[in-house]
């Protein structure tokens, strides 16, 4: 139900993307007006995240998530009436309003249902179901594009809503909160913070005790890695001020690192995701139905990457790589570089097709083991405002993806393509756009590398706190 949620809300983003080639010849705009139809939704989704944020820490997080669902639909709804661009802004205006609730209830309601030493698995079929949802959505909005007026795209996912609704609130109980912290951990003392010091200790661990306990925090104690004493809670944070909650959200190090890499990681995937309809057509010469069928293909290589990742990372972890979900994070991203700098240079789809999966299981794969590193360092009474501190973040950073992945692909393109409305038109110009913004991938490598002994360090934090 969770993946559902997510796949649901990802779904209903990616329709103008679908049907993009028909809008800008019916409604006569370009790339960069089909970018800001995305963007708005973003732009408010980040808005909105903040106050869901502050409810997923305090009230019944399934119930708030089925209402939104039925806020989404009736959004799409309206966008399948709009007779004109400013009609549809106002429809997306009203998705993001919704949409942004998705992310801060899922990442709760997960932290509260899966245990540690399985969140990386558990968070790859989830984060699945989001890249699911995506494609769903674009190979559903396509395909009826393909033989019917775009508007019954937008009406047919509308349906789905309701149906979820009704569903998520019948079988998705509400967990308690705090009920897959690990037990048995040894409690963290909290020294006072000094010149001297400034650390925080723990109680010697039995041997026996660091053999068998397999939890993620407790490796980390017993490998004596201390937590930031200027951080670690002595008190229960669930009726914290929002602005304390943001400023000690964004104290911790690897809270930050992973916001910044996830953010790039999402700015590139809706830009592609906006034009990816449009590249293919323009540039391979293809149908709208093959290429929507291509771009599902690839959407599989996403599903497939996170797969492969979040239990990858949890391995590794068993096997005493503490740092493994910051280190494959990176891993992946080094991975998308490689494969999708020739995949958006050759011009054969024969060569290109097998290229872009790879680079898209690099993109996927990046995911479940970073959301899994969100909740180890972070305490569980501030899950939900933390995630609601990342998704604002990483919607801000990425509601300029599609239109600067327009504005971008308009300025690189020749003038006659620009004006071809044939096939999309912009083809080249977009693969173009893409190649140059691959670049942010190589600045996220990099600061991930760099963030896995602080990664440690603010694990032992959050359990420190969570022993109060």
């Amino acid at each position: 139900m969770l993946a559902g949620a997510l796949a649901l809300a990802a779904a209903d983003q990616t329709i103008v993307g679908a049907v993009a080639p028909d809008l800008k010849v019916q409604l006569g705009v370009d790339n960069t007006r089909i970018g800001l139809l995305v963007t708005v939704t973003y732009l408010v989704a980040a808005v909105g995240t903040i106050p869901f944020g502050i409810l997923a820490d305090r009230t019944n997080r399934v119930r708030l998530l089925a209402l939104c669902a039925l806020e989404w639909s009736a959004s799409i709804t309206l966008a399948g009436f709009a007779d004109s661009y400013s009609m549809l802004l106002v429809a997306q205006l009203a998705l993001g309003a919704g949409v942004g609730a998705a992310a801060p209830l899922v990442a709760s309601l997960a932290g509260d249902t899966f245990p540690p030493a399985l969140r990386g698995r558990a968070l790859s079929f989830i984060l699945a179901g989001e890249f699911a949802g995506a494609a769903s959505g674009l190979l559903i909005a396509g395909e009826i594009a393909a033989f019917a007026p775009w508007r019954f795209s937008f009406w047919a996912l509308a349906a789905v809503g309701p149906l979820f609704a009704i569903t998520l609130v019948m079988l998705l109980a509400e967990p308690a909160r705090g009920a897959q912290v690990a037990s048995g951990t040894p409690a963290a003392t909290a020294a006072p913070d000094s010149p001297s010091t400034g650390e925080t200790s723990y109680p010697d661990t039995p041997h026996e005790t660091k053999q068998t306990h397999h939890s993620l925090a407790a490796s980390i104690q017993a490998a004596g890695i201390q937590p930031r004493a200027r951080l670690v809670l002595h008190e229960d944070p669930t009726g914290k001020p929002l602005l304390w909650a943001i400023r000690y959200v964004l104290a911790v190090p690897t809270n930050v690192v992973i916001i910044v890499s996830s953010a790039l990681c999402y700015f590139y995937v809706a830009g592609v995701q906006t034009f990816a309809i449009i590249y293919i057509r323009g540039r391979f010469d293809a149908s709208q139905q093959l290429a929507t069928a291509l771009l599902v293909f690839i959407g599989i290589g996403v599903i497939v990457g996170m797969l492969v990742t979040g239990h990858l990372s949890d391995r590794l972890i068993a096997r005493g790589h503490l740092a493994a979900r910051v280190s494959v994070g990176a891993v992946c991203f080094v991975v998308a570089i490689a494969a999708f700098a020739p995949g958006f240079t050759v011009t054969s789809l024969a060569l290109a097709l097998p290229l872009l999966f790879i680079g898209a299981a690099g993109l996927g794969g990046l995911n479940p083991p970073l959301d899994a590193a969100r909740l180890d360092v972070v305490h569980f009474r501030l899950w939900g405002r933390a995630e609601s501190v990342r998704a604002m973040c990483q919607n801000l950073i990425r509601a300029s993806a599609p239109l600067i992945f327009g504005w971008l692909s308009v300025i690189l393109s020749s003038p006659d393509e620009v004006h071809d409305a044939t096939q999309g038109g912009g083809g080249i110009g977009l693969g173009r756009a893409f190649l140059v913004l691959l670049g942010l991938f190589a600045v996220a490598a990099a600061v991930l590398t760099f963030a896995r002994r602080a990664y440690l360090r603010d694990v032992a934090t959050a359990t420190a706190s969570e022993q109060v």
